[in-house]
Order: C-alpha cells, then sequence, then structure tokens
C-alpha cells in the first residue's frame, strides 16, 4: 500500500506503515486542510459503499484513509483496487482532481 501511494501524486501516504496498517489521504490542488478532511471522509464512505472497508484516523491532525490488512484472503490485487478506487471516487468528487466541488 505504502509503495502504490507513494507512486501516485494524486495520493499521500501520512506515515510510514506499522504491521499491516498504512494510513493515506487523497490530494487535491490547492484545497486547505479542512477542505482535504472533507474530501477524504466522502472518498472513504465512498469505498464503504463499494464494500472497501478501511477505518479512518487522523494522523498529526490529517484525516487519514486507514486500511488494516490482516485478513490472510487479502491479495495484492485487493490493495491495488482499493488505490484505484480511491482516486476514481477523488477524482469523481473533485471533477478529474481539479478541486473538490461540494454537493
Amino acid at each position: 500500500m505504502f509503495e502504490l501511494a507513494s507512486a501516485d501524486e494524486r495520493l499521500e501516504p501520512l506515515n510510514y506503515p506499522t504491521l499491516s496498517i498504512c494510513c493515506y489521504r487523497y490530494r487535491a490542488p490547492d484545497a486547505d486542510e479542512s477542505t482535504l478532511d472533507g474530501l477524504n471522509a466522502e472518498i472513504a464512505h465512498g469505498l464503504r459503499m463499494e464494500g472497501i472497508v478501511p477505518s479512518t484516523t487522523r494522523v498529526a491532525g490529517r484525516y487519514a484513509i486507514r486500511p488494516c490488512f490482516i485478513n490472510p484472503r487479502t491479495t495484492i490485487l485487493d490493495v491495488e483496487r482499493m488505490v484505484e478506487r480511491t482516486t476514481a471516487i477523488g477524482n469523481a468528487l473533485t471533477k478529474d482532481g481539479r478541486g473538490f466541488k461540494r454537493g
């Protein structure tokens, strides 16, 4: 997860992974921290609606999507899907990454 999130300019890892946890968030150009918090909360909700169930937390005050991969049946495809869906949902919410548009 850390490597995939680091490789995508729209994603920002918020900590180095500990065991099976890697907190990250979607970055929207020119968005302030409050806007990023709201955007990532909506992305997490969208992931859950698709059956991808990360928890969320705050890392240094920043809202983070917090997957924890402990199921032994989890595959790299599951991890790649979470990254792909995070960016796709984020892009849709920000009109392809050009700024978060609420409502």
